[in-house]
């Protein structure tokens, strides 16, 4: 099933790799519009399943999942995971251990407050992004930058709501036992820090190595496994009560989505300019405050909205 499956992906990405020579900003904002609307459905699907199971147990199989999908379109593509070249090898085991570091985080940050906001503070990336291009990419100081990073910053706090600032300002109708606000916006907010870093190296290993989105992805995949499996033994959390149909089912599902986003994803910031793709990523913050107030029920404060606006304020600032 699984095989079949992504044969039937690599056929559909030969057509699509014809697109993109035709209409390359066209094809990118599909891809990125398209990987948003997969990603809100994949979230939604790890608010249901975080009710019944840890977010290590989600995360260890979807990326389980993902790992045998993306090890047979590889095969099928015949692209060699292994790179002789000892600087894009490197910088792949860097890629992926970063792009380890912001799913564990990001997932983490699921235990302890609603999706949409764990959403809007990774969503901080661009703003990082930007700050490291000037370090790591000798790219140009600017001074908007400072004040977009200002606004970034200010909306984590409210996102954040800290008691000495805030009081106990945090919902009564709390989505699990865990709530933690404030925990819950550093995990998202370190994670925000990964994704920017692993953005870069992105560009590095595409443009100067023509490293494949799929073979960098393979890294990441490989390192969060055994994350994850070392993880799950410290907590306690490794069981075999979660190999049952009703998890393994959406386990299959939430996986292949969130492949075939990730894949859209990279390939969309491959082919086009980041100040056009990006902003389209908040397509996937708007769908998910929906997913939080009409399918969890969840109590959206005031201080997130403020919060929402200035990231996305801040990040666009940084973006256009």
């Amino acid at each position: 099933m699984g095989v079949l499956s992504v044969d039937l992906v690599g056929k559909i990405g030969d057509q699509l790799f014809i697109l993109e020579k035709e209409s390359p900003k066209k094809t990118a904002v599909t891809y990125m519009l398209v990987a948003q609307i997969l990603f809100s459905i994949m979230f939604a699907m790890i608010g249901f399943l975080r009710e019944e199971y840890t977010t290590l147990q989600i995360l260890y199989f979807r990326n389980l999942y993902s790992f045998i999908f993306n090890t047979s379109f590889c095969n099928g593509k015949n692209l060699e995971i292994y790179v002789p070249d000892g600087k894009a090898l490197k910088l792949l085991i860097l890629r992926g251990a970063l792009g380890a570091s912001a799913m564990i985080l990001m997932f983490a940050s699921f235990e302890y407050m609603n999706l949409s906001d764990c959403v809007v503070i990774n969503n901080l990336s661009p703003i990082w992004t930007n700050v490291m291009a000037i370090f790591f990419l000798g790219e140009k100081y600017q001074k908007k930058a400072v004040v977009c990073f200002g606004l970034g910053f200010s909306g984590v706090i409210f996102m954040s709501r800290p008691s000495f600032l805030f009081g106990d300002v945090n919902s009564q109708e709390k989505i699990n036992e865990n709530n933690n606000q404030l925990l819950g916006s550093i995990l998202a907010f370190l994670g925000s820090v990964s994704v920017a870093y692993m953005t870069i190296i992105l560009k590095k290993l595409t443009t100067m190595f023509k490293c494949h989105n799929a073979v960098q992805q393979q890294y990441t995949y490989i390192i969060t496994i055994f994350s994850t499996a070392l993880l799950l033994l410290i907590y306690g959390q490794a069981s075999f009560d979660v190999l049952n149909k009703h998890f393994l089912a959406l386990g299959f599902c939430l996986s292949f989505i969130g492949w075939i986003a990730q894949l859209l994803f990279s390939r969309s910031f491959s082919i086009e300019d980041t100040s056009l793709i990006a902003p389209i990523s908040y397509v996937n913050t708007f769908i998910t405050f929906l997913v939080d107030i009409y399918i969890f029920n969840s109590h959206i404060e005031i201080t997130s909205i403020i919060g929402s606006v200035l990231i996305i304020l801040g990040s666009l600032g940084v973006i256009l």
